[in-house]
């Protein structure tokens, strides 16, 4: 589980010449209970981490590849779009965070996306997709 993440930009700074950035704070979550060769989660591989972190590509919009329960290719989405090693710095990411509750089929769940050394105007869109 992830207590608290921090994304700073580098080359943006506040009035008072601080580095601006939000910290991502995830409220209670777990990782599934099924073992690794678990047939969902070969379309599903997104679900064995909490957080993943990406260079924004916008071909890339579903964390478990396109049509994921139709699709006949095993392994895409985050998994392999993070074996490929792109470079997180000095560029636009994207955050993606997986809430997963197995215990029950209705679930609060709660994640806050703080500002940290503010912003001296509003530079960042979010989007939350549920």
């Amino acid at each position: 589980m992830i207590c608290a993440t921090q994304v700073r930009n580098t080359r943006t700074f506040n009035r008072t010449g601080q580095l601006t950035g939000y910290k991502l704070m995830p409220g209670s979550n777990c990782l599934p209970l099924a073992g690794p060769d678990a047939k969902f989660l070969r379309r599903a591989a997104f679900l064995n981490h909490n957080l993943w972190v990406t260079q924004y590509n916008r071909d890339e919009c579903f964390p478990g590849g396109e049509f994921p329960n139709q699709n006949p290719r095993v392994g895409e989405g985050l998994p392999t779009w993070v074996q490929q090693d792109r470079k997180l710095e000095e560029t636009d990411i994207v955050l993606w965070y997986s809430f997963l509750d197995p215990l029950s089929s209705f679930h609060f769940a709660t994640l806050m996306l703080q500002s940290i050394l503010r912003f001296s105007s509003n530079v960042m869109s979010i989007i939350l997709i549920t």
